[in-house]
């Protein structure tokens, strides 16, 4: 929220201030004016990128070079690159970014302990070995991802039959949320995530329904068991089709049918691509505009459904014969690194710049993101401001 921005500036500065005074000592100065980031994701990098910004454009002016030399930003990464959900060249590139930017990256890294003065956390080395480190710090910013709330934990609990994700409710490919019989509870956004179905555990069943002549299945079998089972797994559908069109692919024996462990194969490459949705604000946008046009959708279908004695069962398929299930289309996903900035669009296209060009790219695709004209002008204004005057350091 806009008071906990306000709140993380007036700590980094009151840091700043308190390093000023003359009994301060050089050991408490260097914990005060060590920064950890704890989550190398988007949010984690793109705090860091701001605040080496902050220290190299705007407190310059304000603090001597002895000061500035103490600064210590340090991210704490539990996987072995940040940015780990982008292309590795993006990750690659955003640490060789860090790396000038004198941006501490310490990855395959678990926080332990957090205290008032010091974080504690674990190494796993390539070996195996587990070490143990504990640094001095003055501010710690957690962004690891996102947990159950209260309210979800407890609707979760209500619900321990469909409800067994430990980080966010379970919904359908219609966004409705699991074990509700009558569908009328939606969840979305980042509290939500929704399931994904297991073709492998219904092989058998699947490969029958597939071929009608012979043990195996011929390309217009196949197409026909793909329209038939877009149907029945809906949220697979893309990933369906692509069977048909990689038809050559699977069939590694190059006689012109599927067998079995083919027809496995096909499954297990659907499965691996119906992996759970990012947690990203894209996603829970075209949630939510789906929802929008579900719920107008639905609200045409109550006269019908009070003019009719339908049980809930027949409502929910009633409903899902009139809405289609939820598509989210991956737009790519933008990072700025601190005078640089990435992309990556997915299937191997990003893009990567640390230039002036690159900083006002990733300023523009923001700018255009905005919810309206008034958003628009005012950040503009807002950018133009610290073009010629620098951010505005003061506490309000």
């Amino acid at each position: 929220t806009i008071l906990d921005a306000r709140s993380i500036r007036q700590h980094i500065m009151a840091n700043f201030e308190k390093v000023m005074l003359p009994t301060t000592p050089d050991d408490e100065k260097r914990r005060l004016l060590t920064f950890v980031v704890c989550g190398g994701g988007p949010t984690g990098c793109e705090f860091a990128a701001e605040l080496h910004d902050l220290l190299a454009e705007d407190l310059k002016h304000y603090f001597p070079q002895s000061v500035r030399d103490m600064v210590r930003v340090v991210i704490v990464q539990s996987r072995d690159h940040v940015l780990n959900m982008m292309d590795s060249v993006i990750s690659e590139f955003a640490e060789r970014q860090f790396a000038r930017s004198n941006i501490t990256v310490v990855t395959n890294s678990r926080v332990q302990a957090i205290t008032e003065t010091s974080l504690r956390f674990s190494t796993k080395h390539e070996d195996g070995t587990v070490t143990e480190h504990e640094i001095p710090q003055g501010f710690v910013l957690w962004s690891t991802g996102v947990s159950l709330t209260p309210f979800t934990q407890l609707l979760c609990q209500k619900l321990p039959d469909y409800q067994k994700n430990k980080h966010a409710i379970t919904v359908d490919a219609y966004l409705r949320v699991k074990g509700i019989r009558d569908g009328s509870v939606y969840a979305l956004g980042d509290c939500a995530t929704v399931e994904y179905p297991h073709l492998l555990e219904h092989i058998n069943e699947l490969f029958e329904s597939a071929h009608h002549e012979g043990a195996e299945i011929t390309r217009t079998e196949l197409e026909m068991f793909v329209k038939n089972a877009a149907l029945e797994f809906p949220c697979a559908a893309g990933h369906l089709q692509s069977l048909v069109d990689n038809f050559g692919h699977f069939d590694t024996n190059h006689n012109g049918t599927i067998d079995r462990s083919e027809f496995r194969s096909m499954l297990e490459y659907v499965d691996a691509k119906l992996t759970a949705l990012p947690a990203l604000a894209q996603v829970a946008n075209q949630e939510g505009i789906y929802l929008g046009h579900v719920f107008n959708k639905l609200a045409s279908l109550q006269v019908e459904h009070k003019s009719k004695d339908m049980s809930a069962d027949r409502k929910r398929r009633s409903e899902e014969i009139s809405v289609a299930p939820f598509t989210y289309h991956h737009h790519g996903t933008l990072a700025y690194l601190g005078r640089a900035a990435a992309a990556d669009f997915g299937q191997g296209q990003t893009y990567k710049g640390s230039n002036l060009a690159a900083k006002y790219m990733w300023r523009s695709v923001y700018w255009s993101q905005q919810v309206s004209l008034r958003t628009r002008f005012l950040l503009m204004m807002d950018w133009i401001k610290e073009l010629f005057f620098g951010r505005d350091l003061s506490k309000f």
